[in-house]
C-alpha cells in the first residue's frame, strides 16, 4: 500500500500533470531557433530529435537556454527557467548538397571535360540520379541526351559506359597508338580515373601519338597524348609594324607541345593588330608578338581640334565616322551641328585638323 501511495505522489510531482497541453513542437521551433543563430546556420537546416512523447512540456516564456555540455556538440541540454523543466536530446545540422550542373548547352555524344561541368554545394532538393556524383564520376562520359546551361548533372543523362586504352607493349615517344600496341577497354563511367584519356567512340582515332615513352599495362593518359593543334605561321620574313593577315600569315597543324599557352588557331580578333617585333619565316604567332594598331573606333565620340595658321586653337566633340590608326586622315562629324570634317589621329582621344 505504502509502494502504491510513494508512485503516485511521484507521478504527480515529478511529472507534468497530463491535463497540461504538451507544447513541444512550439519548444523545438525555439530550441531550433537558438542552435541556427549560435551556429550561424539557417534554421531549415537544424534537426532535433524530440523527446519523448511521455514528457509534457509547457511553452517556456521565461529565459529559455540551450547548452553544449559535450565537445561533441551534437547533445544539448534544454532548460527553462518559466516553467521549470530541463532535458537532454540530440540535434544535426544538414549538410548542404553537393552536385553539378553543365556550363553550356551541350549535344547528344559529347563528351564532358572539365569545362562542361561546374561544382554547386548548396540547400537543394536533389533526385536520385543527381545525388552522390563527382568529378570522377562525370568526367569523360558521353551525353545521352541534349542538355542546356545550367541544367543540373544526373546519371539519367550520361552513358555509363566510356572508353580507355591500356597498353600491352612498349611504345616509344613520337609512336602512333594502335590497336598492334594496346587494348580499347569498355568500363564503367564512375570507375574510369579522371585524368585518363578518353576515346570519342569504340575504335582508335587517327594520329593518336605518345609524347614519352609508354610501358605495358599502361592506361593512358590525357598527358601522354601529343595533341595536334592548328597555330598562324609566318610565310616569309616580316617586319616589326607588318599587318597580320592571310598575305602574312597561314594555318599549320603543329604538335601543341611546340606552340606555348598563348598561340592563335584563327585571325578572328586579329583585324586591325600588327606585329611589334620582326619575324623569321615558319614563326608561331603568339599574343606577346602582337598589338592593335587601330586607335580610334568608328562611332567613338572624340575630341576634335582646329588650329588656325595663328596658333588659336578651336575643339569640338565629334563623332568618328570611320576607323583610324595613328596619323591617318579620317572623316568626323561634329555632334553639335551634324557637318563632316576631316582629321588626322593623334592619339585614342584626339584627331586634328594638321
Amino acid at each position: 500500500m505504502n509502494m502504491i501511495k510513494k508512485f503516485v505522489f511521484f507521478c504527480l510531482v515529478a511529472l507534468p500533470s497530463l491535463t497540461i497541453a504538451n507544447d513541444i513542437d512550439e519548444v523545438i521551433f525555439d530550441i531550433k531557433k537558438i542552435i541556427a543563430e549560435k551556429k550561424k546556420s539557417d534554421i531549415e537546416n537544424i534537426q532535433i530529435r524530440k523527446p519523448d512523447n511521455r514528457l509534457k512540456l509547457s511553452k517556456c516564456v521565461g529565459n529559455l537556454s540551450v547548452e553544449f555540455p559535450f565537445k561533441t556538440h551534437k547533445t544539448i541540454l534544454v532548460e527553462c527557467d518559466k516553467p521549470k523543466w530541463n532535458f537532454y536530446t540530440t540535434f544535426i545540422s544538414k549538410k548542404k548538397s553537393v552536385y553539378f550542373k553543365f556550363t553550356r548547352n551541350l549535344k547528344t555524344g559529347d563528351l564532358l571535360t572539365v569545362d562542361d561541368i561546374k561544382k554547386h554545394k548548396d540547400d537543394i532538393n536533389l533526385n536520385d540520379f543527381e545525388k552522390n556524383l563527382s568529378f570522377e564520376k562525370v568526367l569523360g562520359t558521353r551525353l545521352i541526351k541534349d542538355v542546356e546551361i545550367n541544367q543540373i548533372v544526373g546519371r539519367d543523362l550520361i552513358d555509363n559506359i566510356s572508353y580507355v586504352i591500356r597498353t600491352f607493349k612498349n611504345i616509344k615517344k613520337d609512336e602512333f597508338i594502335n590497336d598492334k600496341n594496346s587494348l580499347i577497354i569498355p568500363l564503367e563511367s564512375e570507375k574510369v580515373p579522371y585524368d585518363a584519356y578518353i576515346l570519342e567512340s569504340k575504335n582508335f582515332t587517327k594520329e593518336l601519338i605518345v609524347d614519352s615513352d609508354i610501358t605495358p599495362n599502361t592506361l593512358i593518359k590525357n598527358n601522354h597524348i601529343l595533341s595536334k593543334i592548328n597555330v598562324l605561321v609566318s610565310k616569309k620574313f616580316l617586319k616589326a609594324g607588318a599587318q597580320i593577315n592571310s598575305d602574312n600569315f597561314v594555318l599549320k597543324t603543329v604538335n601543341k607541345n611546340q606552340a606555348g599557352k598563348h598561340y592563335f588557331d584563327s585571325f578572328d580578333g586579329l583585324k586591325f593588330n600588327v606585329l611589334n617585333r620582326t619575324f623569321s619565316k615558319g614563326e608561331i604567332l603568339s599574343k606577346a608578338d602582337t598589338r592593335s594598331d587601330q586607335i580610334i573606333s568608328k562611332n567613338e565620340i572624340v575630341m576634335y581640334i582646329f588650329s588656325t595658321k595663328s596658333g588659336v586653337q578651336i575643339s569640338a566633340s565629334a563623332k568618328a565616322l570611320e576607323n583610324g590608326i595613328f596619323g591617318q586622315r579620317i572623316k568626323l562629324k561634329n555632334t553639335d551641328s551634324g557637318r563632316e570634317i576631316y582629321g588626322y589621329v593623334y592619339d585614342s582621344k584626339t584627331v586634328k585638323n594638321r
